[in-house]
């Protein structure tokens, strides 16, 4: 979507003094107002994701670290059950004591519940017969209790919002699933196939609302689980990476692990020690690639560096940034001046450029603030679903870069802005939200950053236009230590999206970025050949093709729109009526957008809708959109936007 009046370039931003992007004045009747933003170049913390600090079991609390969000907490058994009739509510309670405050740190949890820890001790509960390695991890009497364990868990856990995730951990040495070097009577040391079965039903009915992640990617084979492989990108150990690889639950289940060195050849990958690790370029990229093959969310072990040495700092900058979810804003397009009463418009497209998804349903929020910052009013983004936001797929380690290219996201929401609100000029931010609070939590990689975690967009107009469009000075991500979390879940006390909240999936808006013909937002290919003017030219941010009964024009899918009803094109032509010139085939299905749509082309521009279930496209499938305009037409269209909704 293209700026009808006025367009900002917002610079990349970097360092302590940073930079006010502006105009000194908005143009009189401003209608849309697009804004081009650029990545910030800071490595920061943000929810679940990054160097993950680990609390052992005599810890009395939790590390403070400059990227820690989410921390590992070995917990005994006992601690939280020793009699079989001990209440969920003693779990709370031990819960609410060793948590205490880390909701107002914006620290998250991801306990592992063990029985028995080498050289740590051994937390055996009541009743549950034990002192002969090879049979006590297989009796009935264990398999029943830990059942009846997790459910205690479940209630005790699935609604905290202090937990980020579950290890599912209890049985063997130090909850991992196995007893190695000892082995049972089977002459096995890994968790048996009836105890996988018994453990994994327990925890999927249990957790309804946290993911679960257990170490061996070849076992709980029956269950849609996380992994966490706690000898990462170990030489010795590259079997565990394959194996998560092969299971292919990231888009869904959450991956992580701890990088390992106490055994193997760690010299050779990925080094003797945290500091060796990320201060050595080789041993730094060998592990960021497997950080980007298995799509890793975070790491432990590797946390323990020294970050007052430069070139170890500077090396874990670089890996933070990789971890997990990295959502960068491309660009923005809002109202610019809205009467009270009257609807804001506001759009943006968005590009994971991390390793991983985000795996919870937050919100996403726009907000008019007041020029002290503080929030005027605030709505959020209906049906918009940031686990959607996927990474790049298929990691190259040669080309350091994902052969299938992060998608391009489109989401907008028109907006009701109360009759009531005062005259004046607002600055337009986005944020997304922790639903326990509705306060901004996960943010945004970009340089326009103000405390407080929201990403100010530009300024709109109340019953007037915009003063100006200066929304600096900037803040520092990295030093951001305000944002905190609510142990309650109450109702939003803002405004929703209405009519127009939609959560797209951007095939190509035809910015040149990346440059045509060559590749389209999906970073795949996309070109044209035979028109009258080659293969097009993009002209005032849209894509021009001449035809007189000549010409071609392709654009790889390559992936599932299944979660996509409809695609949309905005486009415009030189005379209007040029809906029979041409015609589309994608998922299958060849017909002129006249017969597709039921919709025609228009001198102005305008967007066409093609339902693909209707109209018979295989949307798990759809190979490639192209058009084909041998069928006796003569004029010049010009497609603005493609995105499926």
């Amino acid at each position: 979507m293209k700026a009808i009046a006025v367009l900002l370039s917002f610079g990349l931003l970097t360092g302590g003094s940073l930079g006010v992007p502006f105009l000194d004045k908005a143009s009189a009747a401003v209608g849309s107002i697009t804004v081009h933003l650029t990545e910030t170049q800071e490595a920061f913390k943000n929810p679940f994701k990054g160097f993950r600090p680990t609390r052992f079991m005599n810890d009395t609390g939790f590390s403070n670290h400059e990227y820690g969000t989410v921390f590992k907490h070995y917990i005994k058994y006992t601690d939280l059950e020793n009699a079989a009739s001990d209440s969920v509510q003693k779990i709370k309670d031990w819960s609410n004591a060793a948590w205490a405050g880390i909701e107002s740190q914006n620290k998250k949890v991801i306990p592992r519940v063990f029985i028995v820890y080498p050289n740590g001790g051994e937390y055996w509960p009541q009743g549950v017969p034990h002192g002969d390695v090879t049979t006590q991890w297989t009796t009935d009497v264990l398999k029943n209790r830990l059942v009846a364990f997790i459910q205690k868990l479940g209630q005790a856990w699935d609604n905290d919002p202090r937990v980020a995730y579950i290890e599912l951990g209890l049985w063997g040495n130090w909850g991992e699933h196995h007893i190695w070097p000892d082995t049972l009577a089977d002459g096995t040391d890994r968790i048996p196939l009836s105890f996988q079965t018994a453990l994994g039903d327990a925890a999927s009915q249990a957790f309804q609302n946290k993911k679960v992640q257990v170490r061996y990617p070849e076992t709980f084979q029956n269950y849609d689980f996380g992994f966490l492989w706690d000898s990462f990108a170990l030489i010795d150990d590259l079997a565990g990476g394959e194996g998560i690889v092969a299971r292919d639950v990231w888009r869904t289940q959450i991956n992580g692990g701890e990088v390992a060195y106490d055994w193997g050849q760690k010299h050779i990958q990925p080094g003797d020690s945290p500091n060796d690790t990320l201060s050595d370029p080789i041993h730094r990229n060998y592990v960021i690639d497997w950080i980007k093959k298995t799509h890793t969310t975070s790491l432990g072990w590797i946390d323990l560096y020294d970050a007052g040495n430069p070139a170890v700092s500077q090396g874990a900058a670089l890996m933070q940034k990789e971890f997990g979810y990295r959502f960068v804003i491309n660009q923005a397009t809002f109202s610019g001046s809205v009467e009270p009463g009257g609807t804001m418009n506001v759009s943006f497209q968005v590009v994971n450029k991390g390793s991983a998804p985000f795996y919870y349903d937050w919100p996403v929020e726009a907000s008019l603030l007041r020029s002290d910052r503080t929030v005027a009013w605030k709505g959020l983004f209906d049906n918009v679903d940031i686990r959607n936001w996927m990474p790049g797929d298929d990691w190259n380690s040669s080309t350091r870069q994902y052969n299938q290219a992060p998608a391009v996201h489109q989401v907008s929401g028109a907006f009701t802005i109360p009759s009531n609100m005062p005259a004046g000029t607002y600055t337009l931010a986005l944020s997304i939200l922790d639903p326990y609070g509705y306060k901004p939590s996960a943010r945004f990689a970009n340089a326009n950053y103000y405390t407080g975690g929201r990403t100010p967009l530009g300024k709109v107009g109340i019953g007037m236009d915009p003063a100006d469009q200066n929304i600096g000075p900037f803040d520092n991500l990295k030093s951001d230590n305000t944002l905190s979390y609510s142990l309650t879940q109450t109702p939003y006390d803002g405004g929703i999206s209405g009519g127009g909240g939609t959560n797209g999936l951007l095939l190509d808006n035809f910015d040149n970025s990346p440059g045509w013909p060559g590749a389209n937002d999906l970073g795949i290919w996309a070109g044209a050949n035979g028109f009258a003017n080659d293969a097009g030219v993009i002209e005032s941010g849209a894509l021009k093709l001449q035809y007189n009964n000549n010409g071609w024009f392709g654009s790889d899918i390559n992936q599932s729109i299944a979660s996509y009803s409809k695609m949309v094109i905005r486009i415009k032509g030189a005379n209007g009526g040029e809906q029979n010139h041409f015609q589309l085939t994608i998922g299958g299905v060849t017909q002129t957008l006249a017969a597709f749509s039921g919709d025609t082309i228009t001198t102005g521009y305008k967007d066409i809708e093609i339902d693909l279930a209707s109209n018979g496209v295989n949307r798990s499938n759809p190979g490639q959109l192209s058009m084909s305009f041998w069928h006796g037409g003569n004029s010049s269209i010009w497609i603005d936007e493609i995105r499926f909704e």
